[in-house]
Formats: C-alpha cells, sequence, structure tokens
C-alpha cells in the first residue's frame, strides 16, 4: 500500500495499475472490477454488494453455483473480470436474465434496475432466500376502525416510503407504516363500509381512484415486521410514477434528496417488538444517478470484510477506488458522482452473534443443551443461544418447580415448538429473546404453559 502512494502523487491511475501488473505484484485493491458489457452497470453494482457478504449467502448445495464462483472472483485474484467472456452465455443468461438485457440480446441494450436483478436471483433460488426473508402482518381497517382483513406475507425488501428526513434512521423512527389505500374492494362485516384500497400511494392515481369510487372510502393499511433476516435490504422509495387519466399516460419523477446513511440502524420500532433492539450494520450501497430507474448510471460502495473491517471501496464497472476515512463520510452524506448520484438501495447486516445451524428435532432438557438437569435441582437455568433449529424443538417432558428457567436466544426453529407434558411452576418461567417459529417472531417471558402455544 505504500508503494501505491507513492505512486500516486507523481503518477497518473492507468500508469500506476499498468506497473503493478508488471512488478506482478498484489492488486490494488482487494477487489476486482466489473467489465460493463453494455447497460450491465446495474448487474455490476448488484454483485459487488452481494460480495459483501458472501460467506452467509448460500445454502450447502448453492455453493457449487456459478454465482457464488463469480463472487468468489471478485473477492480474490487480479485485474479486471469480464463475466460475459469468462463464463457459459446460456447459463449466464439463465441467472441474470430479467428482459432487455446483455444476456439476452445484443450488447447496448436497455438499463434495467438492481432490485429486479436481485428479485430474480432470490426468486429462481440461487441464493438461500431465508437470510434475506422477512415477514410483515397487514391489518386493513374501514373508516371505523374494524378490521377487515389481516394477511402475512414475505418480502426481500423493506420499502422506505419517506426519505424526506435528516438520515436512515430518523426516516425508520418515522415510518409508522400506516397508509390509506384505494382499488381493492372490502365491505365491513360490522358496520356495512365499503372500502377502496390499492398498495401504492401515487397522489395521481389517489384522486383517480376516488373519483371513480363515488359513495366507497379509503382504508387504512398497518404493517408490522413480524420476522426479521440476516440481511436486511432497503430500498428507498424515489421513483413515483403517476398516471394523468386526461392524456392516459404515466410519468416518473424521481426524489434526488439527500439523505445521511448511517452505518448503524435499529428497527425495532417496525416491528410488534419496538422495546426490544433489532441492530443492523451497514455493508453496502448501490448508488443510482439519472432520472428513472431504467436509465442512467450504477455504482456501489462495498464493506470489504475479508480483508480490513473498516475498508470501504468505490466501485464503478471496472473501477475500484479505495475510500479513506473523510471521504467515506462524503459517500455517506451528499455525494454525488456528477450525474446526480443518490443512494437507492442499501444492504445491512444483523449485528447479533452468527448462529449455528443444527437439522433435526431436539428437546430443550437432552444432554445436548442441559447435561445436568434435574428435576431436583434448584435455580437451573438452561439457555439455548444463537442457533437455527432445522426441525422441532420440544420444551417437553419435564417439570419446572425449583425456580428453574429455559431461556432462548436468538434462536429459529423451522418447524414447531413442542410442549408436551411440561409443567411450569409459579417460581419457575421460559424466556424468549429474539425467537422465530416459522414465520413469527417471539419475545417475553412465559410462566405457564398455555401462554406457550403462542397463537
Amino acid at each position: 500500500m505504500k508503494t501505491k502512494k507513492i505512486f500516486k502523487k507523481i503518477l497518473p491511475k492507468s500508469l500506476i495499475l499498468l506497473l503493478m501488473s508488471l512488478l506482478s505484484l498484489q492488486n490494488i485493491y482487494p477487489r476486482r472490477g466489473l467489465i460493463n458489457n453494455g447497460n450491465t452497470c446495474f448487474l455490476n453494482a448488484t454483485l459487488q454488494s452481494l460480495a459483501s457478504f458472501k460467506d452467509i449467502l448460500f445454502t450447502q448445495e448453492q455453493k457449487e453455483s456459478l454465482l457464488n464462483n463469480i463472487l468468489n472472483n471478485l473477492t480474490t485474484g487480479s485485474g479486471r473480470l469480464n463475466i460475459s467472456s469468462n463464463y457459459d452465455p446460456a447459463t449466464l443468461k439463465k441467472l441474470f436474465c430479467i428482459g432487455n438485457c446483455a444476456f439476452c440480446l445484443n450488447r447496448g441494450n436497455s438499463q434495467e434496475d438492481p432490485s429486479e436483478a436481485l428479485t430474480k436471483l432470490i426468486g429462481n433460488n440461487f441464493i438461500n432466500e431465508h437470510i434475506l426473508e422477512i415477514r410483515t402482518k397487514d391489518k386493513r381497517k374501514c373508516r371505523n376502525n374494524h378490521e377487515v382483513e389481516i394477511t402475512n406475507q414475505p418480502s426481500y425488501f423493506l420499502m422506505l416510503e419517506n426519505i424526506n428526513y435528516k438520515n436512515i434512521q430518523n426516516s425508520i423512527n418515522n415510518s409508522k407504516y400506516t397508509k390509506s389505500t384505494y382499488n381493492k374492494d372490502y365491505q365491513c362485516e360490522e358496520c356495512g363500509t365499503e372500502t377502496v384500497w390499492s398498495f401504492e400511494i401515487i397522489e395521481g392515481e389517489r384522486k383517480y381512484y376516488e373519483k371513480q369510487a363515488t359513495k366507497k372510502v379509503g382504508g387504512i393499511e398497518q404493517t408490522k415486521i413480524i420476522k426479521t433476516s440476516e440481511i436486511l435490504i432497503i430500498q428507498l422509495n424515489r421513483f413515483r410514477t403517476n398516471y394523468n387519466p386526461t392524456t392516459e399516460e404515466f410519468k416518473t419523477t424521481k426524489n434526488s434528496k439527500n439523505i445521511l446513511i448511517d452505518q448503524n440502524i435499529n428497527i425495532s420500532n417496525l416491528t410488534e417488538n419496538p422495546n426490544t433492539p433489532l441492530n443492523y450494520e451497514l455493508f453496502a450501497i448501490i448508488y443510482h444517478g439519472g432520472k428513472t430507474p431504467n436509465s442512467g448510471h450504477y455504482t456501489a460502495l462495498v464493506g470489504d470484510r475479508y480483508n480490513e473491517p473498516n475498508n470501504w471501496l468505490y466501485c464503478d464497472d471496472d473501477s475500484v477506488e479505495q475510500i479513506g476515512r473523510k471521504q467515506l463520510d462524503n459517500y455517506l452524506q451528499n455525494f454525488d458522482g456528477g450525474w446526480g448520484f443518490t443512494p437507492y438501495i442499501l444492504f445491512y447486516r444483523k449485528t447479533t452473534a452468527p448462529r449455528e445451524t443444527l437439522t433435526g428435532n431436539f428437546n430443550v432438557f437432552n444432554t445436548r443443551f442441559a447435561p445436568d438437569f434435574g428435576e431436583n435441582k434448584k435455580y437451573q437455568k438452561v439457555e439455548i443461544k444463537n442457533k437455527i433449529i432445522n426441525g422441532n424443538l420440544a420444551i417437553a417432558n419435564a417439570d419446572l418447580n425449583n425456580n428453574n428457567i429455559v431461556k432462548l436466544e436468538n434462536v429459529e426453529i423451522t418447524g414447531e415448538l413442542i410442549t408436551d407434558d411440561l409443567n411450569i411452576a409459579p417460581c419457575s418461567c421460559v424466556i424468549f429473546r429474539n425467537v422465530t417459529i416459522g414465520n413469527e417472531t417471539f419475545d417475553g417471558v412465559f410462566k405457564n404453559v398455555e401462554s406457550l402455544n403462542l397463537e
């Protein structure tokens, strides 16, 4: 690195790269650039971002995939990487093609949105969707506050609607996830009110739908996160598409407001347990320069956690630049690369301890978790932390009657929680801290078996 700094003062960047190559030194930066194959900057920025947490991105079966091979090549070796010439075109098309792009037509094709590329990779099981999935509970109410529908659905993006605050954390804190919506008809069974919903709040569309729904009124939709993810993808809602019923045309506009990107955030405000901190750390940012998501240019700022924990790199296609502390503050606060660049997609990683995966059905009181547990022992505490149980977990066939405590912390159970033949005396309890069972996350102290049914 000292050699590079000396050269940088007197030589242009291109000559530095050539000299380093001729001297057979290591790549100047621990990340390879990606050649643009015709409006593929959206994909290059996406791949550079995913490479920042490739250690947890794949299941055991997926580790042999082409995508994992590409990400490994990005973080090792030297020189620029051209995936179109290094890999089979048919395989690349299956992996990355999302329409009119360079992998399905000739070069020089239309720009695409990185969120669409991510959706393709997740939906086709190319990466482990489990670490990206969040689940939300949506409650819809009529104007008289009566619930008319409750849904539970998965998502892989947290769309931050209001970005007119100073920073991301303030935007999250003020995101109440309550909105008036239109376009879908419901009739409240309690008061008979007919309500109309649509899932996107666009001022022009809202007025249009109100005009069409003469005797119907807008309802309220409330959304809370009930299952969090290891990797949190936040998409800033910068683009609005307004419909003009007079001209019958759609027009997309961009909100280019600068917003400070926090390196550490807490999203507990968006969950059903706002008093339990849910902390995430920034790993990557995709920037967009231009007026619409399908035009302009995409770049990425990524954390190089495999070499230096505090090392950041700015990736602009085949160009990779190391970012110092003073530069980093600029990239997080008011970065403008000349195209009106603004942060668009943010990647955060949960800061809780890594979890060990155990496959099978387990009982809390077996030799693995509680080798010395006995019915006559007082003040015993059985604790399970940082585990993923691929199967069922039983807190069963035992008496908690001598000030015994069972505590589960940062545990995910993909199957069922079984409580057969369990007795909890008044002096004992079961404690859950960030425990996910199926599709829901729980926190609390349970002092009887009935409360552990968790329905």
